[in-house]
């Protein structure tokens, strides 16, 4: 049984089954790219262990699932159901603790425990160093207004934006070498944005 190609599907069935239409972010579409972000940085901080790259993959595909059951706490949700397939399926205790550690270690503020979790908090973040930030993050903003059941102005989302970006700081090498220049740059988009806002 392959356990990569095993999660994938359960997991994409639980989010193609969800009638849930304010997860506008947290969603499979965001899922997918944590995968395929984790599995990039991956390869370039040298894991090349079949056995932690997938335990780093499985965990990248189960890191938000539990926002379909819990919004709030969804981190313990996500390793809950993480821990309840995986059994299922066979995973060693050990397997079984590496993806918990992983899940956990994206909880805000983020602190992993070791390099498997340092990567995944980054893939997790990866967007922040992307062109397409800006797009992303008011995509991210929708749905938060939409489960608080509470418009957030731009120039509102735009400072908690700027104190989430001055308080991040990315885990893995491949982050603090190459993910912070793109930062950086969507950084100073933030601060242009929240100025012009501000001037209106």
């Amino acid at each position: 049984m392959d356990v990569l190609s095993e999660t994938e599907k359960y997991v994409a069935g639980l989010f193609n089954e969800s009638t849930d239409k304010n997860l506008v972010y947290h969603n499979l579409v965001h899922t997918r790219m944590v995968v395929d972000a984790a599995g990039f940085i991956g390869k370039h901080c040298g894991i090349n262990g079949n056995g932690k790259m997938k335990a780093l993959l499985v965990a990248a595909w189960f890191h938000d699932v539990g926002y379909l059951e819990n919004k709030l706490n969804h981190e313990d949700a996500s390793k809950e159901l993480a821990e309840k397939f995986l059994h299922s399926i066979g995973a060693s205790l050990e397997f079984i603790g590496q993806v918990q550690r992983c899940i956990e270690a994206t909880r805000i503020p983020q602190n992993p425990e070791d390099q498997l979790s340092a990567i995944l908090c980054d893939a997790d973040m990866f967007h922040v160093s992307q062109d397409n930030f800006m797009e992303n993050t008011q995509v991210y903003w929708d749905e938060l207004s939409a489960l608080s059941q509470q418009k957030l102005g731009k120039a509102n989302y735009l400072e908690i934006t700027l104190k989430f970006f001055n308080n991040h700081r990315f885990k893995s090498e491949y982050g603090k070498t190459v993910l912070e220049r793109g930062k950086t740059k969507n950084l100073a988009k933030i601060k242009q944005a929240l100025a012009e806002v501000r001037q209106v």
